[in-house]
């Protein structure tokens, strides 16, 4: 495959381009259809899904999913353009129940300085991964109890839903791995609570609902080294008093116990 460039696209191709390249820079056009494309062809062009095949094969389209590209914009040329990755995953769920989230968010609300390449999109349908232009796509199935505290922003490329920062914290602590451990997640949540970022009743009422009781004693035990009233915190107390002893890592039974919640913090390693 020739490497793209002025030279080897064609007077017509460079018109779509062009056309295509304005949209997006004027009306916000990161994403097309097949219909879209067609619009720009000539009234009564013979060949029109040949025509999008050699864009294709030209690299000036990029395929999502069936029907749906993305593409490189005249100003890109001969580089390329690098997909809006957060915007593909909405248009990819089709209007699906999902949200952006976990690794994906950790260093958009700087609870980590680490950049994760892949994009995690949890939803209510199928666990799969696919990879669109190198970057690799994880879809990841979880009960509808976990679908709460979402938002939806606009963003450079179109709308993506993501959850917000306090339901973001909670997951830090079930994804404590990306961060270096069970340990350095609490110690990131407990800074954000002591220091004031956060609505602390909002996260207080997140974790009331989250659906592991393993999870909810974590954020008691933190809620109370941040100095959290217990007047605050006993809805919380309420969820998990009736439980048994858990360990933040199942199978772990040494580290620090607390009583109060009924969970063994564990070491500083993972």
């Amino acid at each position: 495959m020739k490497k793209l460039t002025f030279n080897n696209i064609t007077k017509q191709e460079f018109a779509i381009i062009s056309r295509l390249s304005y949209d997006r820079k004027y009306n916000g056009e990161k994403i097309i259809n097949v219909a879209q494309i067609k619009a720009y062809l000539p009234k009564n062009y013979k060949y029109p899904l040949q025509f999008i095949y050699r864009l294709k094969q030209k690299k000036i389209l990029r395929p999502l999913k069936r029907g749906l590209y993305t593409f490189n914009p005249i100003e890109t040329m001969p580089v390329g353009m690098k997909l809006p990755d957060l915007a593909v995953a909405d248009v990819y769920m089709e209007g699906k129940e999902y949200y952006v989230g976990y690794l994906s968010l950790f260093n958009w609300y700087g609870f980590s300085e680490q950049l994760f390449q892949d994009v995690y999109v949890i939803n209510t349908g199928r666990s799969f991964e696919k990879y669109i232009d190198n970057i690799r796509f994880n879809f990841i199935k979880v009960k509808k109890e976990f679908m709460y505290g979402i938002i939806e922003k606009q963003i450079a490329g179109g709308k993506v839903r993501i959850t917000d920062k306090e339901r973001t914290m909670i997951d830090l602590l079930y994804w404590n791995k990306a961060v270096g451990g069970i340990n350095p997640a609490i110690k990131t949540v407990e800074e954000i609570i002591k220091e004031k970022k956060c609505d602390i009743q909002k996260f207080i009422d997140y974790a009331v609902k989250y659906p592991r009781p393993t999870i909810r004693k974590i954020i008691g035990v933190i809620l109370d080294k941040a100095g959290i009233s217990e007047t605050l915190t006993n809805p919380l107390y309420e969820t998990i008093k009736d439980t048994s002893l858990t360990s933040a890592k199942w199978n772990k039974r040494t580290g620090t116990k607390n009583n109060k919640w009924k969970v063994i913090i564990n070491d500083t390693s993972e």
